[in-house]
């Protein structure tokens, strides 16, 4: 395989798109610059929506070398008819032309993308960023639920059609999801945090070690996603502003607010729960973590979220459920079971009291620093580049 080779990258992703331009936060061109650096040229087929207008800083995905194809989605009933087979026919067409498969799973795009690059005999590289079935059981309807364990099994499978697997966890989904013997892994974060120091996050310390139990909570996650845990953690919080009534919780993202705003006047903390919306740029993010006492993450599933580290990265104080690959970064002492209702309250309120809450933010910075973005563009780097000369001794072989 030579370096100008044509690669079709498949994602459930939805990229918004306007005045005939795609754009992502999450996939941004730079994201995926990387594969086109490293692999030639790349098409992206990946669910859309049309927009209006676009959302705040909000960077385009396409640019030299990348390109953005529209694919409807395919997790519903309905795409098991026409709209099915005429996917796969023009996932098949993009196929003929390119010499790898990059799928990203969980997701219907890739799962037929897999079995289709399969049956021609192309070559699979997998990135696996969650577990289908903790994501499924807790989507938030009955059909979703029944489906999950069909689902992961679908994954299972494609996942050993596979010749390379990235996983971003260390142990979890390497666990849920094992390649097939002789595949080529490597574990690797989606995270790349600022360089930074610690003189940056010593400013936390007059409010870190001033707390006298009224907290800043936070939270960053499209809120749309039930198994976010929105709801959980928002009735958590209300048992926080019981001890501490003048508690805040912000929750930064996207997503329709107005179910979650019900529930907060159900609950009677309308007036202190504040919807942030989209933080559209790191420095952004790095502001907003900047005034957070306590970071949760109260997910019912995750592969290792990137918000949690890059909360950790700003310094905060950080308690998150233990699901996925959370339970490799954090102590136990700051992870909560998630099956346990107010688990996360009983968590807030021990570390609310404690003195150390400086320390414990500068030991999370630290923690933080091995996904710093030399170190992951690094991580990436050597393994693309495993793949590709793999992949290019097999091409010269034949």
């Amino acid at each position: 395989m030579q370096r100008d080779c044509k690669v079709l990258f498949l994602s459930d992703h939805i990229f918004s798109f306007h005045g005939g331009k795609a754009y992502s936060y999450e996939f941004a061109y730079e994201n995926l610059a990387i594969y086109a650096e490293l692999f030639g040229k790349v098409k992206v087929m990946a669910r859309y929506r049309d927009i209006d207008r676009l959302p705040p800083d909000i960077p385009e995905a396409e640019g030299e070398n990348v390109q953005i194809i529209r694919m409807e989605n395919l997790s519903t009933l309905k795409s098991y008819l026409n709209l099915r087979r005429r996917m796969a026919g023009k996932i098949e067409k993009e196929l003929r032309d390119a010499e790898l498969l990059i799928a990203r799973l969980p997701g219907e795009i890739a799962l037929l993308g897999i079995e289709l690059a399969s049956k021609m005999g192309k070559s699979i590289l997998a990135e696996v960023a969650g577990c289908a079935y903790d994501m499924l059981r807790h989507y938030g309807g009955i059909k979703a639920a029944l489906y999950a364990p069909i689902m992961e099994s679908r994954v299972r499978r494609a996942v050993k059609r596979a010749d390379a697997v990235r996983y971003v966890t260390d142990r979890y989904l390497q666990s849920r999801y094992p390649p097939a013997e002789g595949a080529l892994t490597a574990s690797i974060a989606g995270v790349r945090l600022e360089r930074g120091d610690e003189t940056e996050v010593k400013s936390a310390r007059e409010r870190l070690e001033s707390l006298k139990g009224d907290i800043v909570l936070g939270t960053i996650a499209n809120i749309d996603m039930r198994y976010k845990g929105i709801e959980r953690a928002l009735e958590n919080f209300a048992l926080v502003k019981r001890e501490f009534p003048c508690s805040i919780y912000k929750i930064g993202g996207p997503g329709e607010r107005k179910r979650y705003e019900a529930l907060c006047r159900r609950l009677g903390v309308e007036d202190s729960v504040v919807f942030d919306g989209v933080l559209p740029s790191r420095e952004s993010v790095r502001r907003w973590l900047g005034g957070i006492d306590i970071y949760i993450q109260p997910s019912f599933a995750e592969g290792l979220p990137r918000a949690l580290i890059e909360a950790m990265g700003e310094g905060c104080v950080v308690v998150a459920s233990n699901v996925g690959g959370i339970p490799e970064v954090l102590d136990e002492e700051f992870i909560f079971d998630i099956r346990s209702r107010f688990g996360l309250y009983s968590k807030i309120k021990t570390l609310s009291r404690r003195d150390d809450l400086f320390d414990i933010a500068m030991e999370n910075f630290r923690l933080s620093r091995k996904f710093t973005a030399d170190i992951m563009d690094e991580k990436r780097r050597a393994f693309y580049e495993e793949v590709r000369d793999s992949f290019t001794s097999t091409t010269d072989e034949g």
